[in-house]
């Protein structure tokens, strides 16, 4: 298996009919998946994909899920977010920041809980439109291990520059 990347050549502004190409091998001897099937059936997920493809936390008992390889995420509506475009020139946010502690129980060291969490902006639809970014990078809920080990760990990410610049 290998991946194969054409490119041309310009010369002297004339494209160059030679195809040129890199093969770069690909390892075949890992883990491999080509389908992923979810069936959310009895579960409190059951009503995504039927008639709907959101699920309010108070549906879900309070719980947020995110499920890798199936699609279903967190997805976070703050009210009144439309309102904050012009909403003042005098008007700082000091500290924005959002908080996601997983369920006890949900991970193990066999099964650990990642690094960090990509954090999207999405539209009304559900529709993903870009992951949340600043001017020096990616935005990333980053995990966090209390030095305290009766407190759980738990991600956290920092919006005042997301904030800040809707009010610019």
């Amino acid at each position: 298996v290998s991946l194969r990347v054409y490119y041309h050549e310009v010369i002297k502004e004339v494209d160059s009919k030679v195809k040129t190409f890199f093969t770069f091998p690909i390892d075949a001897s890992g883990i491999w998946y080509n389908q992923i099937l979810h069936d959310p059936a009895g579960s409190l997920l059951a009503t995504i994909g039927q008639s709907k493809n959101i699920l309010p936390s108070t549906q879900a008992s309070d719980l947020s899920m995110v499920q890798g390889g199936s699609g279903i995420y967190t997805k976070i509506n703050i009210p009144g977010i439309s309102y904050i475009p012009g909403f003042g020139k005098n008007v700082a946010f000091i500290s924005s920041r959002i908080q996601l502690t997983p369920l006890k129980g949900c991970y193990s060291a066999t099964n650990p809980l990642p690094d960090s969490l990509a954090v999207y902006i999405a539209d009304p639809k559900n529709r993903v439109l870009s992951q949340l970014a600043y001017p020096t990078a990616k935005v990333y809920a980053n995990k966090i291990v209390p030095a305290d080990l009766d407190l759980l760990p738990y991600y956290e990410v920092d919006l005042t520059p997301f904030f800040t610049s809707m009010l610019a």
